[in-house]
């Protein structure tokens, strides 16, 4: 009696991994690149702006919808100097997620920077997609 009943946990404990095993591959499966554009400051809605003058000095990633668009930012927190900027390696839908890559590159070695702290952060625009956002 005792053996079914090992067989049969260890069965369903196989068929549980197996079956989560393939969901996680198939939500993070890049579908398509996503459309995009880098919003200028000027250009980004008066309260996103706010939210992210009020979160800057420390590291954030928040999204913002309107009706027909969806904007993502994703901030670095205080820098000591300016020169920084944030490049985006990848921004993709999966199944389940919209995925959002970004980096800090750091002044170059000998370029003449501000010595101003900065606070560098990057808005994007793209078409309304109810999906969340993966930030990597």
């Amino acid at each position: 009696m005792n053996i079914k009943k090992i067989l049969l946990t260890v069965t369903l404990l196989c068929m549980l991994f197996v079956c989560s095993c393939g969901s996680k591959e198939d939500a993070g499966q890049k579908e398509k690149d996503l459309e995009f554009t880098i919003v200028a400051d000027k250009d980004i809605p008066a309260n996103l702006m706010t939210i992210i003058n009020n979160r800057r000095q420390e590291p954030f990633q928040l999204t913002y919808a309107t009706a027909d668009t969806l904007y993502i930012a994703v901030g670095y927190g205080t820098q000591k100097t300016g020169g920084y900027s944030i490049r985006i390696p990848a921004c993709y839908l999966t199944k389940s997620h919209i995925v959002l890559r970004t980096e800090l590159l750091g002044p170059s070695e000998g370029a003449a920077v501000s010595q101003l702290v900065s606070y560098p952060f990057v808005v994007i625009k793209t078409e309304m997609i109810d999906l969340p956002v993966k930030f990597e």
